[in-house]
């Protein structure tokens, strides 16, 4: 594939919904190792058993926001998303 439609095939993906800036909001967190291994999922270094951390929102592309709640509902943590 040519450089040009390469870039050409990376700028229509980036258009798709799933790229979308989503916020999502986390509210709760169990202090559980199912809730501890979200955390390292999809917040890194976040501390969930800091109170004063949450409520807290991320921005994530619109699918990485459909994971994150598809795994919350598992581990009963939770979220809510706004898409931007």
């Amino acid at each position: 594939m040519e450089l040009a439609g390469f870039q050409s095939l990376i700028e229509k993906t980036s258009q798709s919904t799933e790229f979308q800036p989503t916020t999502v909001i986390i509210s709760e967190i169990p202090r559980t190792e199912s809730g501890l291994s979200f955390v390292d999922q999809f917040l890194g270094s976040f501390e969930p058993a800091r109170d004063a951390a949450l409520p807290t929102a991320v921005v994530v592309p619109f699918k990485k926001a459909r994971i994150m709640q598809h795994w919350a509902t598992r581990v009963g943590a939770k979220l809510r998303c706004q898409t931007n």
